[in-house]
């Protein structure tokens, strides 16, 4: 769940009326992936989006969907 939040917190910053959807899969290593129209923009390990490690997949979260929303030139 916190990751979920995390993950939902990120896109958020750079997408802020963003709709999340977030479904679980049963797959090992744990893995989340963000889609925008059924094409994957980015995939983080799970305990990159851990609040306790300091967030590390913030940052390629932000700069993934940063270039997506330039590149598409999306609000």
């Amino acid at each position: 769940m916190q990751e979920r939040d995390a993950a939902t917190r990120f896109i958020k910053k750079v997408f802020p009326e963003a709709e999340v959807n977030a479904v679980q899969v049963d797959e090992r290593p744990i893995r989340v992936k963000i889609n925008y129209e059924g094409e994957e923009v980015v995939d983080v390990k799970q305990q990159d989006l851990f609040g306790k490690y300091g967030w590390p997949a913030e940052k390629e979260i932000v700069s993934a969907l940063t270039t997506l929303k330039e590149s598409k030139q999306l609000e």
